[in-house]
């Protein structure tokens, strides 16, 4: 049964969003009089190539925020392919050129195009934050006046580490146009993952992940407490950029980081060495727990997850949203075979 200040909910986001909107084409804010036509709504997933294949009657499933009985949680909703994932965050010129040699030829493995996948899902992120930044803003001033003092509290440190994160991703962006500019793509390591079949999920996403597919501790309690508190050098980054797409006929996971935290994430290597089904499962785990921009075909969450399967995805994201300094191991396996039913 859905109440009434659960409709108001969504109803409240939808125009606190609406409210938020940015129209800025990020790459223009570091090559000042480039950018020709509007800013468009990018998508940070392809439509034409990988939503238009996953849809079922031009509709994806995706993990939305709702309230139930006034709590938070999260639900499978249906989103239109035109609306899914898109951001005002490039001008007509800067969309068509930066991203062509990954929307206009079959993804190859070259260097260029993994760079590019990378930068979309930074940017993206970044767009994301700064129009989270002017709701958490909002809110912020209502609970001043109401005289909400824990939420305050609350909302003041969302504040904070967003502006810390603006102020990494901006050093980050900045380092990938210059590369993309002057054709250099060195400096990122990638693991490109392969499956040998389509299935109908695509995600493009950017995260610091915690800890590893085993759930051990990546950083220790110390190195949290300065990420917390303080913008970390680009030297120094720790975000890995993840995108996973079906084409041509397989599935493509692509994995990237910054080369100077090879020794960091070394487990990324052991990853790709373990059984097929363990690496799925491995895969599924940090889908679930750190990536909120993912999309699945409707008909495949229905057919192959049972609603036990999908209960516990719902729980685990909303989790992960509350805190992410969390890990859950489900084993619970998102690429699933007819055999997998």
């Amino acid at each position: 049964m859905i109440l009434e200040k659960d409709r108001e909910f969504k109803k409240q986001l939808n125009f606190e969003r609406q409210k938020a909107r940015i129209s800025q084409c990020i790459w223009g804010q570091y090559q000042p009089n480039t950018c020709e036509g509007k800013i468009i709504k990018a998508h940070s997933i392809q439509r034409s190539k990988i939503l238009k294949k996953i849809s079922n009657n031009g509709l994806i499933k995706t993990l939305e925020l709702i309230t139930e009985n006034g709590n938070l949680m999260t639900n499978f909703e249906n989103v239109g392919i035109k609306k899914f994932s898109t951001f005002n965050g490039f001008c007509g010129k800067h969309d068509k050129e930066i991203f062509q040699p990954i929307e206009n030829k079959l993804f190859n493995g070259e260097l260029e195009q993994k760079y590019i996948y990378a930068y979309r899902a930074i940017t993206k992120e970044y767009h994301t934050i700064k129009e989270s930044i002017y709701i958490t803003d909002n809110q912020l001033t209502k609970a001043i006046n109401d005289k909400k003092n824990e939420l305050k509290l609350k909302l003041e440190i969302k504040l904070f580490q967003s502006a810390i994160s603006i102020i990494e991703l901006e050093d980050i962006i900045k380092f990938f146009q210059d590369n993309i500019i002057n054709k250099n793509f060195n400096g990122i390591k990638h693991h490109h993952i392969i499956l040998e079949q389509e299935y109908p999920i695509a995600c493009c996403s950017i995260f610091i992940p915690y800890y590893d597919f085993l759930g051990n501790s990546l950083f220790s309690e110390e190195e949290k407490q300065q990420m917390a508190l303080n913008p970390t050098n680009l030297n120094d980054s720790k975000y890995l950029f993840v995108n996973i797409f079906p084409e041509n006929g397989k599935t493509n996971i692509l994995i990237s980081y910054f080369k100077n935290q090879k020794k960091r994430y070394k487990f990324l290597n052991k990853l790709l060495k373990i059984d097929i089904n363990k690496l799925k499962i491995a895969i599924s785990d940090m889908m679930i727990n750190y990536i909120e921009n993912i999309a699945f075909s409707p008909k495949y969450i229905e057919d192959k997850f049972s609603e036990k399967e999908t209960d516990l995805i719902k729980k685990n994201f909303i989790r992960s949203i509350i805190d992410s300094d969390n890990f859950n191991r489900l084993n619970l396996n998102l690429f699933r075979d007819n055999k997998n039913v």
